[in-house]
């Protein structure tokens, strides 16, 4: 039991690091360069995606209970990837478009966790492999939903967004001190540690901002070459 949950965070850049990248890199081939394929099997697709992220949910609060290290500090989905992903799965099976919106700009963050990600798991380990699954589907849902089921973002989708975002970052800073945790990373924060939590929640907000705005281009410019360019359903 020891052995698998002791393990030693992956470095940036390190063999496990590019590892996970190489293979994120490989799924996002397979669906950017195969639209008319994806988009005429997205029957089989999407549900096969679906049963993952349900695995992976599974996997991720099964090994906290079976090693009986569940705690509320650590372990409540309140992370903004395990929210991102729980929505994930309701969206899959509603294909609620406005559920759409908002999984897009929260999975911007996801790509920051994964690019520089903080005391992540090995592969080898079962975390590693539920950070791995989580990350792979939620920055790729995005495209394969505009890719699949032809859905463009709206202009003020970035700002409904946006407001969910303010929510959640002002509830957490407050459930933070109750729980123990540190949700959203806003208590021992990665960078500018010393900064006042006014000041860094205020810098938190703009850089939220600007990485939605960043994100809508990039949507934009992945709905006008996958949607515009190919034939419609």
């Amino acid at each position: 039991m020891e052995f698998v949950m002791d393990y030693v965070p992956i470095r940036i850049l390190g063999l496990n690091h590019l590892l996970y990248v190489a293979i994120l890199g490989c799924f996002a081939l397979l669906l950017l360069m195969n639209p008319k394929s994806v988009r005429a099997n997205r029957r089989r697709i999407t549900p096969t995606v679906l049963v993952i992220n349900l695995l992976q949910q599974c996997l991720l609060y099964g090994y906290f209970i079976y090693f009986d290290s569940f705690t509320v500090a650590e372990s409540l989905p309140l992370h903004l990837s395990r929210i991102t992903s729980i929505l994930a799965i309701i969206f899959l099976i509603t294909k609620k478009r406005q559920l759409f919106s908002v999984i897009a700009y929260f999975s911007l963050f996801a790509w920051l966790s994964f690019l520089v990600p903080t005391d992540i798991q090995p592969i080898t380990h079962p975390l590693g492999v539920s950070f791995l699954t989580n990350h792979v589907i939620t920055l790729l849902l995005p495209f394969y939903m505009i890719i699949a089921y032809q859905i463009e973002l709206k202009t003020n989708d970035k700002y409904i967004a946006y407001a969910w975002l303010s929510l959640y970052v002002i509830s957490i800073y407050y459930l933070n001190p109750i729980l123990g945790g540190n949700y959203f990373y806003l208590v021992n924060k990665p960078i500018l540690n010393n900064l006042s939590d006014p000041v860094y929640l205020v810098g938190v907000y703009i850089v939220s901002f600007l990485l939605f705005s960043i994100g809508e281009q990039i949507f934009k410019f992945a709905s006008h070459y996958y949607i515009r360019k190919d034939v419609k359903l």
